[in-house]
């Protein structure tokens, strides 16, 4: 038999087999209902199903109980399922029989509750048959790391968040193992604290032990795929998933331990040796030396432990050194032969920096010294050159607030000259700072145009609004007014009566009015009474508002 098939064998063992126990009885009615006189007197045990979808169920206390176990023979937790039924049963004959009948709701109840326990002993057996299964499902199949995880999860799906917990372990996982694994799961809810404690733990523990060396070399595996680069350093770093990492011994772990820092070294290896036929590489130009300048920021070089990078220090100088005066004749070339335009000063500005730096490491001090002031002195007279071209463009963007707020937030390229050559850079800021003075001038100006218009058309609304009052002053007397909305019309007859019609209804009722103080009328109508404002030719009464109709 090989270790895999007796594995196989052993599995349905641990979770099916049970050791020798007192046998079932059926006890007389009268042991019966002494036991039922204890149906309220014990806590039962919850079992949370809601990964199911059933909620809860409780499995009664009396069943719990030591009574149970001295009235049947033995605790319910190994009874069987027939047990179960069978314990309905002589419930139900002994509350027919004259012990009983005196007793016949206490013997209901306790029915109920061998009836309860039936259902929930019988979904046990189904269960502990159906994780049977699955588990030597599992275990026939090849290894993945990510089946570690689930089997540590397995025995805490018997809450809520122990279900989902497990669940939450199936992504990623190969499709294979995915359906025994959800059976696997499903099956925990139902299984009582014996069971998971007896018999599920053994044999997921079994199941752990015997992949661990196949996890330990997966692992160790994964590690030999990690790219030779700084990249391959970081991924190293980070480790395996921590829920692999915890699935392993303590032997496990310093193996992997060991490989990880077999494995840094030989990318750090791989490192350096790229890094030497890169410096090996490079081309004997202006372009070269840059690169070779610039190599000490590179991430590879920067990976690499301090003794190796002095040692790799040395073979830059060696390679850049005779590089160093091409790389500053080409670069002061370049710059000279740039168009004198301010879209060219960033390049400027990068080839005079670049090189200045590239100097000061591998060019010697007098070289990097004469280079930075004839680089400076190009860059500004480029800089000065351009500035006619800045202005005007400058002058060209139009006299608003967005060019407003865009002046204040200068282009990168300035930022750069004003660091790197504050004279020439404050030429630049300087016509800025001038425009933007202009552009404000300019809109206080307007601002000010567009008030005095505002204050004259008030003053010219005001008057005719005066003008208007001072010809409709003067009694009501003979005047008509009508609602905005056509509904109703007003018609003051003398000093206090006035008529009103109403539209909708054709219908002209007598009323009064009085003028107050304020230019204010009380009209008083006979279903009605409001208050309107006189206001030149209308009488203003809120949502109501009345006007003049002329005289006919």
């Amino acid at each position: 038999m090989t270790p895999l098939s007796l594995r196989l064998f052993i599995l349905p063992c641990l979770l099916l087999a049970s050791p020798a126990r007192a046998e079932w009885r059926v006890p007389d009615c009268t042991a019966l209902v002494r036991w039922a006189e204890q149906v309220n007197q014990h806590a039962g045990l919850t079992l949370r199903l809601g990964g199911r979808g059933i909620g809860e169920q409780v499995l009664p206390g009396l069943m719990r109980a030591p009574v149970t176990t001295e009235t049947f023979g033995k605790p319910v937790e190994d009874w069987t399922e027939a047990e179960a039924q069978e314990a309905g049963r002589i419930i139900g004959r002994c509350s027919m029989q004259p012990e009983g009948r005196s007793q016949r709701n206490l013997l209901g109840q306790a029915g109920q509750i061998a009836q309860q326990t039936q259902w929930l002993l019988t979904q046990r057996g189904r269960s502990r048959r159906a994780l049977t299964q699955a588990l030597a499902e599992l275990e026939a199949q090849p290894f993945a790391p990510q089946i570690m995880p689930f089997l540590a999860a397995l025995p805490a799906a018997g809450n809520p968040a122990g279900y989902r917990m497990a669940m939450a372990t199936l992504r990623g996982m190969p499709p294979a193992l995915i359906r025994p694994a959800r059976a696997a799961v499903g099956s925990v809810p139902f299984l009582l604290p014996p069971d998971i404690d007896s018999l599920l733990r053994p044999a997921v523990e079994a199941q752990l032990a015997s992949r661990r060396v196949a996890l330990r070399q997966s692992l160790i595996d994964a590690l030999a795929e990690l790219p030779g680069r700084p990249d391959g350093l970081v991924q190293l770093d980070r480790g395996p998933p921590p829920a692999l990492r915890d699935a392993l011994d303590e032997a496990g772990r310093a193996a992997l331990a060991e490989a990880t820092a077999a494995r840094r070294l030989a990318i750090l290896v791989e490192i350096e040796k790229t890094l030497e036929e890169r410096i090996a590489a490079a081309p004997a130009d202006a372009d070269g030396f840059l690169w070779l300048a610039a190599l000490s920021d590179d991430s590879a070089y920067a990976a690499l432990p301090e003794v190796r990078r002095a040692a790799l220090d040395a073979t830059i100088a060696a390679r850049a050194a005779p590089l160093a005066p091409v790389a500053a004749e080409a670069a002061l070339a370049e710059i000279a032969a740039l168009p004198r335009d301010m879209n060219r000063l960033p390049r400027a500005l990068h080839l005079m920096q670049e090189v200045t730096a590239g100097l000061e490491r591998h060019g010697g001090a007098e070289l990097a010294r004469r280079f930075a002031a004839e680089s400076r002195q190009a860059v500004t007279a480029l800089a000065d050159a351009a500035l006619p071209a800045f202005v005007a463009f400058l002058e060209s963007r139009p006299a608003d607030e967005t060019t407003l707020r865009n002046l204040g937030r200068p282009p990168r390229f300035l930022r750069d000259l004003v660091e790197a050559l504050p004279e020439a850079g404050g030429r630049y800021q300087a016509v800025i700072a001038a425009r933007q003075q202009t552009i404000a001038n300019e809109l206080a100006a307007a601002a000010a145009a567009e008030h005095a218009r505002q204050e004259a058309a008030r003053a010219a609304r005001a008057a005719e609004v005066a003008a208007e009052a001072a010809r409709e002053a003067g009694p009501l007397i003979g005047r008509r007014y009508r609602a905005l909305d056509g509904t109703l019309e007003l018609e003051f007859l003398d000093a206090t009566r006035v008529l009103a019609t109403h539209a909708g209804r054709d219908l002209t009722v007598a009323g009064s009015y009085e003028e107050i103080a304020g230019n204010r009328v009380i009209i008083t109508l006979p279903e009605q009474n409001f208050v309107v404002t006189r206001a030149g030719k209308r009488l203003d009464g809120g949502r109501l508002v009345l006007e003049r109709m002329a005289t006919p």
